[in-house]
């Protein structure tokens, strides 16, 4: 699909004038879409601007992000959904910054020379939740490739109105913008941190069909009452694991709603595998890749998920120099196991350590946790002690006051002795980051 087809297809939805776009206090219909979209390119248009040009949106300004992202999409800028400084600017003459209705132009005087910037069109950045936060470097045509895929599986339709409560710049927040532009399906969005019983009346009162978020919201929404929910059809998790109680409650609970499991990654354009939960059989896996994906590695055997595509990202931007990705392949740092085509996580690479010479694997023994049903969140970590070395600690929110002994005794019965945590931490809550994962290297530097 070429871009400008593409884009016929992006803008052709704002001739519908039942289609909008929104957040918790302010909506937009077609018609003001298009007003402050020839408004803002005719005052561009004046600047005269030559060369390559960047677009930095800024987020938490509500809807008119995603006009400005629009707006940056019709002038074929640079896309970058980034509020910090970078030195990538000055790889181009122009830095346009958008914050809500104000635009600042920035020209470079001195512009390092390169052809890399030419090569792509848009810029991801990871969440950092397992290492330094770095810039992906990514084709526009890719994340649509990779949206309209997702498309024919989990369709959305003309009319129906599609909520999401995730900061605007990770991928999977744009991905969803995508798709509700090119299906022509009404968008609210919010970056505002919403309370549990918020997210459930906002669906209920709004008459929202649709929803994507992470596991955390989604187990807020399979928790709450379902007679709240007349109009809801789609429920779509992504961005970490999906915990098995969740999956259990939708599954006993009987919900009208159908439930999406999503494992997606910036480098892939969006996302990877889906698994629509029905059943017992696969309900723990993320489903199986978009067909012009493949995992390299073979079935029923653990090992990094490797993924091959002709449609990667072309590389990342670390430590103010250009890192380009060679080849179809990426190692993608995951562990899973692959069955008849079904994945399966396992972790991450750097999660899984040996202890007396045995691998440990993290996600076996909080998946095992979970299964007790005393739990409201686990983490399953990397510890050392003295006289054992490296050994599995487990920080946890429990639903009751329960004794660390008999969480060993449970899981003796369950995972091999070198699988049980030396050390546990009982938290309230678990400290978080800004698109709502645990906040892992906090609880490690200070729980051991």
């Amino acid at each position: 699909m070429k871009k400008n087809k593409f884009l016929e297809k992006i803008f052709d939805t704002l001739k519908n004038k039942d289609f909008f776009i929104a957040d918790e206090n302010k909506k937009y219909n077609s018609a003001e879409i298009k007003f402050l979209l020839n408004k803002k390119i005719k005052f561009l248009s004046k600047k005269k601007i030559k060369g390559n040009t960047i677009a930095v949106l800024k987020n938490n300004c509500g809807a008119e992000y995603w006009i400005n992202l629009l707006v940056a999409l019709r002038l074929n800028f640079t896309i970058f959904p980034e509020v910090k400084k970078s030195k990538i600017y000055n790889f181009y003459n122009n830095v346009i910054y958008f914050n809500g209705n104000k635009i600042f132009l920035k020209k470079n005087k001195k512009v390092k020379k390169n052809n890399i910037t030419k090569s792509f069109d848009l810029i991801f950045s990871s969440s950092g939740s397992t290492g330094e936060p770095k810039l992906i470097l990514q084709k526009l045509l890719f994340v649509v490739k990779n949206t309209e895929f997702v498309l024919k599986k989990i369709k959305f339709k003309k009319n129906k109105i599609f909520f999401m409560c995730i900061p605007y710049l990770f991928t999977s927040a744009i991905c969803h913008f995508f798709a509700c532009m090119i299906s022509g399906t009404k968008f609210y969005s919010t970056e505002k941190i919403m309370l549990p019983s918020n997210i459930v009346n906002f669906i209920k009162i709004k008459r929202i069909n649709y929803f994507g978020g992470p596991p955390l919201h989604s187990g807020w929404i399979i928790n709450s009452n379902k007679k709240k929910f007349k109009n809801f059809e789609k429920l779509i998790s992504s961005g970490d694991f999906v915990s098995e109680e969740i999956i259990n409650l939708y599954l006993k609970k009987k919900l009208r709603f159908n439930f999406y499991y999503m494992y997606g990654l910036s480098e892939v354009g969006g996302r990877f595998c889906i698994n629509e939960v029905k059943n017992n059989k696969f309900k723990f896996f993320v489903g199986k890749p978009l067909r012009y994906m493949k995992i390299l590695n073979k079935n029923n055997q653990r090992g990094e998920i490797i993924v091959k595509s002709k449609n990667l990202f072309l590389g990342y931007y670390q430590k103010n120099q250009f890192i380009l990705h060679k080849g179809n392949l990426y190692h993608s740092g995951d562990i899973g196991v692959l069955k008849k085509d079904n994945l399966m996580l396992d972790g991450r690479v750097s999660e899984i350590f040996k202890s007396s010479g045995v691998m440990i694997y993290p996600q076996l023994i909080k998946r095992k946790l979970v299964e007790s049903k005393w739990f409201k969140e686990i983490f399953i970590y990397k510890g050392f002690i003295k006289s054992f070395g490296n050994v599995p600690f487990c920080a946890f929110v429990g639903k009751k006051k329960i004794h660390f002994g008999k969480i060993n005794d449970y899981l003796k019965t369950k995972v091999p002795n070198s699988h049980l945590p030396k050390k546990y931490f009982e938290l309230k809550k678990f400290p978080r980051l800004g698109n709502n994962k645990i906040d892992k290297q906090f609880i490690i530097n200070n729980y051991q």
